[in-house]
């Protein structure tokens, strides 16, 4: 009776392990003064994990503002935290997604994912744009369609005309 309980012991937590996702809260760092649309992706077998300080991913963003983790997440936009690094350390970034404004700052956040069977939806990349409301209006760029290897999100092809 004792092994059989240990059995069904196991096998319950191998089971909450198994439908479990990690969903830990962000630090994004962004360089200092950077401009532009930022790309993480997740879930890239051949990337290092995204580290963990204080129980949340430090998502620290290079200066070509795309990046790549074998890390998955499932945390929402919202809990998502950004700092501006430089010379003189860190300084935390407005959020405006919510109501853009003039101010520096991230100005849109948005993630892109999908649901496996049973589970919380899991993120296949997120994109934020970082920079002025005039910059974010003027950037006219895709970061759905942003190819690993490019240096920057291509632009849209039929949304603006001039």
């Amino acid at each position: 009776m004792l092994t059989r309980t240990r059995v069904l012991l196991l096998a319950g937590l191998f089971a909450l392990a198994a439908c479990s996702t990690a969903s830990r809260n962000e630090l994004w760092i962004v360089p200092s003064g950077y401009v532009g649309w930022l790309r993480l992706d997740y879930g890239r077998h051949a990337q290092p994990a995204l580290p963990i300080e204080l129980g949340r991913y430090v998502v620290r963003m290079p200066p070509e503002g795309r990046l790549q983790t074998s890390s998955t997440n499932t945390a929402r936009m919202d809990d998502i935290e950004f700092a501006a690094e430089g010379s003189g350390g860190q300084q935390s970034l407005e959020h405006f997604t919510k109501g853009l404004s003039p101010r520096y700052g991230v100005q849109n956040a948005y993630a892109v994912g999908h649901a496996p069977i049973r589970q919380k939806p899991v993120m296949q990349f997120e994109c934020v744009f970082v920079g002025t409301l005039a910059d974010f209006k003027t950037n006219r760029r895709n970061c759905d369609d942003w190819k690993p290897g490019q240096l920057q999100p291509p632009k849209f092809e039929k949304l603006f005309r001039h």
